[in-house]
């Protein structure tokens, strides 16, 4: 074998260290209710979206549970809220956008 830029060199074994996963403390994940962004430039319409809060707005989520149009007159909300209320009831926390729409449909009982 050459000894050029792409030779490939192997580590004695000796060197080689291999470590398990540590299983028993998975860290718990932050598991938030928001708004996905959907729609055509300047008609935006969104999606309630369950999804790990590390992920992008737009990322990966883990469930959909309705839909929310603001350009509507009246504004659109639809709502699962029976999966809505699952995902809370397992810990998962809106956001101040979603609570705020939450309690305008019911789902939440209002503060005030």
């Amino acid at each position: 074998m050459g000894r050029g830029p792409h030779a490939l060199r192997v580590a004695s074994p000796a060197c080689l260290t291999i470590t398990e996963p540590d299983l028993e403390d998975p860290s718990p994940v932050a598991v938030r209710i928001r708004l996905t962004r959907m729609g055509a430039t300047k008609q935006p319409s969104y999606r309630f979206v369950v999804a790990d809060s590390r992920n992008a707005r737009d990322g990966r989520s883990l469930d959909i549970l309705g839909h929310y149009d603001p350009r509507k007159d009246p504004v659109e909300i639809n709502v699962d809220a029976e999966k809505a209320t699952r995902w809370m009831q397992q810990g998962a926390k809106p956001s101040a956008t979603v609570e705020r729409l939450f309690r305008r449909v019911g789902i939440l009982p209002d503060l005030g």
